[in-house]
């Protein structure tokens, strides 16, 4: 469905490239993981949480189009929420 609308999908967080490695491996993603070790992307997007001396990635969706616009945005992103899928398929497919 992503592809197929021209979407490419990526997965960011300050995990280690070895343990991105690893949870790609152990859930069979089909999409890359980007390790944002030092939390820059994840502070560009508002993303941080502070744990105490860790700085974690939060779960959000954003989407941007091609010309560089967040067109959708969630940020209490939900895993396994029908309505927060549905929501983001919607602007998948109004693009």
């Amino acid at each position: 469905m992503f592809v197929a609308a021209g979407v490419q999908v990526y997965g960011v967080s300050t995990d280690t490239v070895a343990e991105h490695a690893r949870f790609r491996a152990s859930l069979g993603l089909p999409f890359p993981l980007l390790a944002d070790e030092d939390a820059a992307v994840s502070r560009a997007y508002d993303s941080v949480i502070e744990h105490g001396d860790q700085q974690l990635s939060a779960r959000k969706i954003v989407l941007i189009d091609r010309a560089g616009t967040i067109v959708y945005r969630d940020d209490a992103y939900q895993v396994g929420s029908d309505e927060a899928f549905d929501a983001m398929i919607a602007a998948v497919n109004g693009l």
